[in-house]
């Protein structure tokens, strides 16, 4: 460590060895290290004493622990029995205890109140150092917060002739931060409110020159804003405490949810730097604090490391852990030399790869808050209060997810393996073959416009002296313009000969009686390829490029991986990373790596493309459009529908300003936005774009072109979704038959589009029907993608909805809950919008099974998965919503009832319309519930 003189080093490493080792074993590894040197034994002892000496149980809670008998074992703390006195204090008894001491609920003569009592475990700190003690403390003193337990008194009190240390602090009654929000059952915008009300505090700390250093949801009590506070608390106080509450969570802040107080700056660091002077600096390589929160500098053990951004990184693994349930790095049973490892090198689980409802927004504002580099954390708690809040109200954060160059550096520098995600594949894109007689026609069409520009600039050569230096730049860009031309004539002749060849490379003997597959012509270009290298890079790009996607228009995108990398890393080392070639190569490669779910190493080349072309063409170029549309591709396809609208709609100006509104990128994006619309609950807007994209390929494509099926496929969707099912229908029954015709049977497109049409089936009753044909998607899924693609699990859902309907229950139990094991399996989690009808439907037969207090925590856990995603009157939201007001109802919990049937009824009126059978079915439910409340004139107003 810099800075650390080789005694303090060594000092230092014998302590980690030390604090590393078993309880039992501790004393051994002090002689073994030690040996006669007395003088680093005691040094050794007093840093390891002045150590919390815990060990992290599986919990991450930290419990006190030393070696009895051994040098290192605890000391006694005085004035522990009931009834004793300490100073003017009566102790009481006891609330807690750990490696700095003793935290007992004791009553103080004068004024008389109780208080938390802590007192320093003897001998933690020297006599020299309790005017540090002192110092400190009268800094602590003046924190006067509602959200920080008030410190009344510091000071030393001589018990059994010990000057011994104590602070006498505010008495909190409540529960710890995590308990509370547990046992509340708070929903994510809950959680997030009480953590901003937290940072809230610690920047009332950080502004008074305290930095805590200790922070954890076990020094954070949740008291409830309308209970009283316990014996003691003044008018003003309580004023205090409910303004505090409001102005964090709004006027509508109820009892549910209580007043965070943050405890414990007992190893607080203060800054001030007249305080400074009268204390005794940390030992190096010491660490204070609980090791699952601290952060990379504070685990290093380097105290000048140490300032309020530390403070931030602990607050954003609370924010984690109070989200996700675990930490963002699971040091559980490890040692600490192990632990120290992960927390400064290892990046942190992603939020959104715990659970999928955590993408987007609420990941980005936790990875800012706990990156390990301080410099790109929030620079204080109130910056981290206000991006949460921002949210909340559903403004523009300031934080920003990393760039794929830093994640890629990153990524590079740990040499750790992908982990690929797996989502719905929500946006179904044109796919096709690209072709490359587009390069010999650009090629001659350069050649002729090069001879022009010479021949003009060699006119202007002989004609104009004056114009000596324009000719000469004309000249040189004419020059330029043939060679380019040249190369590009090069290029197409070399891809010509190359294509000329394949088709006549497959195996004859194979071939006779039959007609030669795309998967054989393209197997047999590989093997050319390989073997017979090209003359240029050039060629041998464009010619991997277009079999890649070759290999992705017959379905095999595990095929086209390899060719598109390889054409990726060659355009790479021959022409740059910023070359368009590279770009397009890359971006290829991004949609290929999407195809196939992994969507993590997808979206960091997508993420690095659109900086490059960016930087290389503009904002406001096509290339950079094109660009961004694929990232927001991948945003869609991982659930993160606003982001992905908001990189959409420009994409899409752009491109249709330059490229023209027709034109086949531009109603590919159209396409993608109308599907983040349907997805967004805008269905009137949806349909809308899926028809003018449907009637444009219309005009130039020929009625079984992949693209157009496509938009077709996509029309129908949202067509279905209105409740036009018989249009629907149609057009999924046309587009299944020439997806068949086009792709063949077991496509994965095909095999969309037939589960598309039986989902219409069963909307028409026709369970019978539809059963063969979801079956049949789902073994061409599980074969093409596995049994885990989310694909494959929304046709398990299909299946169970179906045998559900045919009145096999334990059959249809049986899917809905592999669909569920499979969600947990994926980093998705089920918060994809077509992955909620699974979870739902399987609420749906618990219900109906009278498994009630199952279905009911399915349906609130679906319901708020969903809320984060989807505005508040999305159709899925309130048909959720409805299902669990009829499960309430059945469980007799009426009020509750109640209010959810009535605020999704409202909802289904407006979106659907009051004669949709959802909209009828939910007043039915309503006049069901008065009915059976005994509220008859409300049960026959909602039967009317």
């Amino acid at each position: 460590m810099a800075g650390v003189g080789g005694n303090d080093k060594r000092v230092m490493d014998v302590a980690r060895l030390v604090l590393a080792a078993r309880v039992a074993e501790r004393a051994g590894v002090v002689d073994r290290e030690c040996g006669g040197d007395a003088g680093l034994r005691a040094r050794v002892e007093e840093m390891v004493r002045q150590q919390e000496m815990r060990t992290i149980t599986p919990t991450g809670v930290e419990e006190g622990e030393a070696g009895v008998g051994s040098p290192l074992s605890k000391l006694s703390l005085p004035g522990g029995e009931k009834g004793r006195k300490f100073g003017r204090y009566t102790i009481l008894e006891v609330l807690g205890e750990g490696g700095m001491g003793t935290v007992y609920l004791a009553e103080q003569d004068s004024p008389r109140r109780k208080v938390a009592l802590k007192v320093i475990r003897a001998g933690l700190l020297s006599r020299a150092n309790v005017k540090r003690f002192e110092a400190e403390s009268a800094v602590l003193g003046r924190l006067h917060h509602p959200g920080i337990a008030q410190i009344y008194e510091a000071g030393t009190a001589v018990v059994d002739g010990v000057e011994t240390p104590f602070l006498a602090m505010e008495y909190v009654r409540g529960v710890t931060l995590t308990e509370f929000a547990d046992a509340q059952k708070l929903g994510v915008r809950e959680r997030l409110s009480l953590m901003a009300m937290v940072c809230d505090a610690v920047q009332h700390a950080h502004t008074k020159g305290v930095i805590h250093r200790d922070l954890k949801p076990g020094n954070v009590l949740v008291e409830e804003v309308t209970e009283r506070r316990g014996e003691g608390t003044t008018r003003t106080e309580a004023t205090s405490l409910s303004t505090f509450v409001t102005s964090s969570l709004g006027s509508s802040a109820t009892s549910l949810i209580g007043a965070p107080k943050v405890l414990d700056f007992g190893i607080a660091r203060v800054t001030d730097a007249d305080v400074q002077l009268a204390t005794m600096r940390t030992e190096v390589g010491q660490l204070v604090g609980t090791i699952p929160y601290m952060s990379p500098e504070q685990v290093a053990g380097d105290p000048n490391a140490l300032d309020t951004r530390s403070d931030v990184y602990t607050l954003g693994v609370m924010l984690y852990e109070l989200l996700a349930g675990r930490l963002p790095h699971e040091v559980s049973g490890k040692t600490i030399p192990e632990a120290v490892r992960m927390i400064s090198e290892q990046p942190a689980t992603p939020l959104g790869a715990v659970d999928a409802k955590f993408r987007g927004e609420i990941q980005t504002i936790v990875e800012k808050a706990i990156e390990k580099e301080k410099g790109r954390r929030y620079q204080s708690a109130r910056d981290f209060a206000d991006d949460i809040r921002r949210h909340l109200h559903d403004e523009p954060i300031a934080a920003r997810p990393a760039s794929a160059v830093y994640r890629f550096g990153k990524f590079a520098k740990r040499n750790k393996g992908l982990v690929a995600g797996m989502s719905v594949a929500a946006v179904v894109l044109a796919l096709g073959v690209v072709g490359v007689a587009w390069q010999a026609a650009r090629a001659t069409a350069g050649w002729s416009q090069a001879e022009k520009n010479l021949a003009a600039a060699t006119e202007a050569q002989k004609q104009a002296t004056a114009g000596w230096s324009e000719a000469k730049k004309n000249l040189a860009a004419a020059t330029e313009a043939k060679h380019h031309a040249e190369e590009e004539a090069a290029n197409a002749k070399g891809v010509s000969g190359f294509l000329t060849s394949m088709l006549t490379a497959v195996d004859p003997e194979t071939a006779i009686g039959r007609d030669t597959t795309a998967r054989e012509l393209l197997d047999a270009a590989v093997l050319t390829l390989d073997h017979t290298r090209p003359d240029t890079p050039l060629v041998e790009v464009t010619i991997r490029g277009a079999i890649s996607q070759s290999y992705r228009g017959i379905g095999h995108s595990e095929l086209a991986e390899p060719q598109i990398r390889a054409a990726y890393a060659l355009a790479k080392e021959k022409f740059g990373e910023d070359d368009q070639g590279t770009l397009e190569a890359r971006r290829n490669l991004a949609i290929v790596l999407m195809e196939q779910g992994k969507f993590e190493e997808a979206e960091w080349i997508a993420q690095e493309n659109a900086t490059r072309a960016a930087r290389v063409f503009g904002d406001t170029h096509v290339i950079t459009a094109q660009t961004r549309g694929e990232l927001a591709r991948l945003m869609a396809e991982t659930g993160r529908l606003k982001e992905a609208r908001a990189l959409y709609e420009p994409a899409r100006d752009v491109m249709a300003r330059d490229l023209g509104p027709e034109h086949k990128d531009v109603l590919s994006v159209k396409n993608n936005i109308a599907t983040i619309y349907k997805a967004l609950g805008m269905l009137d807007e949806a349909e809308a774009i899926q028809r003018e994209v449907v009637a444009a390929h219309e005009k130039v494509l020929p009625p079984e072109h992949p693209q157009l099926l496509s938009a077709q496929n996509n029309l129908a969707t949202v067509l279905q979704r209105r409740g036009k099912n018989k249009e629907a229908a149609e057009v999924f029954a046309r587009t299944l038959a020439a997806r068949i015709k086009v792709l063949g049977e077991d496509h994965v497109s095909t095999a969309t589009t037939r589960l598309n049409l039986a989902v219409c089936l069963v909307a028409d009753g026709k369970q019978a029907e539809a059963e063969p044909l979801v079956r049949q998607s789902m073994a061409v899924y599980e074969a093409k993608l596995g049994k885990d693609h989310p694909k494959t699990l929304t046709a398990y859902g299909n299946l169970a909805y179906i045998l559900e309907d045919l009145g096999n229950a334990a059959e249809a139990e049986t899917w809905f809950r592999r669909v569920l094991a499979g969600l947990k399996k994926n980093t998705t989690g089920g918060a994809d919008p077509e992955m909620w009808s699974a979870i739902n439907n399987l609420a749906m037969l618990l219900m109906k099974e009278g498994k009630l207090d199952e279905a009911s925590e399915q349906f609130r856990d679906l319901i708020q998965t969903c809320e984060p995603t989807v505005p508040a009157d999305h159709p899925f939201l309130a048909i959720f919503r409805n299902n669990y007001g009829e499960c309430l109802t059945r469980q007799h919990v009426y009020e509750a009832a109640e209010a959810e049937l009535l605020r999704s009824q409202k909802v289904l009126e407006k979106k659907l319309g009051a004669e949709h059978p959802r909209t009828v079915k939910g007043a039915g439910r309503l006049a069901a519930l008065y009915q059976k409340w005994g509220k008859p004139e409300q049960a026959a107003t909602w039967k009317r």
